[in-house]
């Protein structure tokens, strides 16, 4: 609510309400597709998928794909930490521990949530299921 004649602003100057702009790209090669979100001009996530044929992982399954899900951070999300993953005041760690929860929560999310059907991914009944790196 304002007071005094006083609109409520964020600290880069938008209103409450206004939100940042969005710019989305897509590529794609016959190897790989991705996507880049863009907010305001400075915050950008990227996500990129890759796949190859390969035989089953598990024998006991050999109609189930695979899905490999890899989350890197960038030093830049955070002033504290270094380029090899640790704190940069030496505390270690922090970022390693950080991108392997993350990986795990999407992980849990896609093979237990359902988000995905593993069969969906086979190609050939133990010869060739679609191996998918997130």
């Amino acid at each position: 609510t304002a007071t005094n004649n006083i609109t409520p602003q964020r600290l880069d100057g938008r209103a409450l309400t206004e939100s940042r702009p969005l710019l989305l790209t897509f590529r794609r090669t016959h190897a790989f597709s991705s996507t880049t979100v863009t907010l305001g001009g400075t915050t950008r996530a990227t996500s990129t998928v890759t796949c190859e044929l390969t035989p089953p992982a598990n024998a006991d399954k050999p109609n189930d794909g695979k899905v490999v899900i890899d989350v890197t951070l960038s030093p830049m999300a955070c002033m504290a930490w270094d380029e090899k993953g640790g704190s940069a005041d030496g505390g270690g760690g922090d970022q390693n521990v950080l991108t392997h929860r993350i990986g795990r929560i999407l992980e849990k999310l896609v093979r237990e949530g359902g988000a995905l059907d593993a069969e969906a991914l086979c190609v050939e009944s133990g010869a060739w299921v679609w191996k998918l790196i997130l």
